[in-house]
């Protein structure tokens, strides 16, 4: 068994990439790793938020992965053969952003939703919003 030593803080968000030897952990430390887990080796650190990453989605082709975190930003990286890149960072939401995801059955968009109650919908080409709902206070 391996340890995936590193974090200095609790892990928050997990997702495996579609190649499944590798892993990528987002902590209230407020990095993201990326992890060979052959051999429990951490080969990037992500380090674009503030504040403790609430939530990680990959892009069902594994190229793109999302991170929203509670400094009220998202990120979108790209995925590359040892780590990951920053693409934009994505501002809007005022408080914690608390999931993401992606919406790809007509291309690709972003979804982010946060704790002012609102989802945003984001085009990952140039990182701009462009619908925003805001969800039922009650």
């Amino acid at each position: 068994m391996k340890t995936l030593s590193g974090h200095t803080s609790t892990i928050r968000a997990l997702v495996f990439l579609n190649d499944t030897n590798r892993i990528i952990s987002a902590s209230r430390d407020t990095t993201i790793r990326v992890w060979n887990i052959a051999n429990g080796e951490c080969t990037d650190v992500l380090t674009a938020h503030t504040g403790t990453i609430r939530s990680l989605a990959l892009s069902r082709a594994g190229d793109l992965l999302l991170s929203g975190s509670h400094d009220g930003t998202a990120c979108l990286w790209r995925v590359l053969n040892d780590g990951a890149v920053l693409v934009y960072t994505l501002h809007g939401h005022e408080g914690a952003i608390y999931c993401v995801g992606f919406a790809e059955s007509a291309g690709t968009q972003i979804l982010t939703g946060g704790a002012d109650t609102f989802v945003r919908i984001w085009d990952p080409e140039d990182g701009c919003v462009f619908l925003t709902t805001e969800a039922d206070k009650y």
